[in-house]
């Protein structure tokens, strides 16, 4: 008779998609060798055990000294512990395919209930049970509910518990990054708006953005910006490309002068140039001098 249950031998590796399906199979015909053999003793299972599985598996075992101590490695390493709550999920959301019969997706439902780990509870365990299932599901947040999907089991009291400590941790988060880098206003002077105040503001701003505050590309030394002896082609400032001009666009500022651009066309087509003592806007559709400025005004 127990040729007739020999199994072979077991070579899976543990990484492979259906490991566990193929250990189950392979430890239950094992066991049933085994019960075949009459004169067995407890002793002799482990020797059988290292006999029927090959150098790869036995590895894991060969430190060994009991047949039920090798049988308890290589089930945690074969078979994955459920993460219940996940698998009480998936049972309770799935839905009958296009394709399935009534009687497939019966054995699917009853297959994922396997997981679900299900033993006998009260009314009042089953219920909590039940509120921690909706709980988990309808939370707002997918990151508070990843993170108490890293516990393959968990009560009630622990999954509020969590949530509520991951709620304040998120809203304590928020509160560091609600300082940013405020706008400059179009009214502020020119002195306000000199290259140490953008510098300043820059290094403040560079840790979130990590974007040159004056060319806009990779952040870099101050030194080695590409804008930092040009001038703006919207507000005429010096240090800056037109692309990160905090300036508004209907008004220039220089020395605190304000210039009304309302009635010469788009700021994009005007060219700005600056001499020693003034400012020149020229407007590339109309080829003409917009305004002069002068800077000791």
């Amino acid at each position: 008779m127990e040729q007739l249950l020999k199994p072979e031998r077991f070579d899976i590796d543990p990484t492979c998609s259906n490991a566990e399906t193929k250990w189950r199979h392979w430890k239950k015909t094992f066991e049933n060798f085994l019960g075949g053999i009459k004169t067995l003793t407890e002793e002799n299972k482990l020797p059988l055990l290292s006999n029927y599985v090959t150098s790869n598996v036995y590895q894991f075992i060969n430190d060994c000294t009991t047949y039920t101590g090798a049988i308890a490695i290589l089930d945690s390493l074969f078979i994955k512990k459920r993460n219940v709550i996940f698998a009480r999920h998936c049972l309770s959301t799935r839905n009958q395919q296009t394709e399935e019969t009534v009687s497939e997706y019966l054995q699917v439902l009853n297959q994922l209930s396997k997981d679900c780990d299900f033993t006998d509870v009260k009314a009042e365990e089953y219920r909590k049970e039940y509120i921690r299932d909706a709980f988990i599901r309808g939370l707002k947040c997918p990151r508070i509910r990843q993170r108490l999907l890293e516990n393959t089991s968990m009560t009630l009291d622990q999954a509020f518990e969590q949530a509520r400590t991951l709620e304040s941790a998120e809203v304590h988060a928020a509160s560091y990054m609600g300082n940013s880098f405020p706008v400059q206003s179009a009214a502020m002077k020119t002195d306000d708006f000199s290259e140490e105040t953008l510098a300043t503001s820059a290094a403040s701003s560079s840790s979130r953005s990590q974007k040159c505050f004056f060319c806009g590309n990779d952040l870099h030394s101050r030194t080695i910006c590409p804008a930092r002896d040009v001038f703006c082609r919207k507000c005429g400032k010096k240090g800056h490309y037109q692309r990160v001009c905090k300036s508004r666009p209907e008004i220039l500022l220089e020395k605190g002068m304000l210039l009304a651009l309302n009635q010469v066309g788009p700021l994009h087509h005007i060219s700005w140039f600056k001499s020693s003592d003034s400012v020149v806007g020229y407007h590339e559709t109309q080829s003409a001098i917009l305004s002069h400025i002068d800077s000791n005004g």
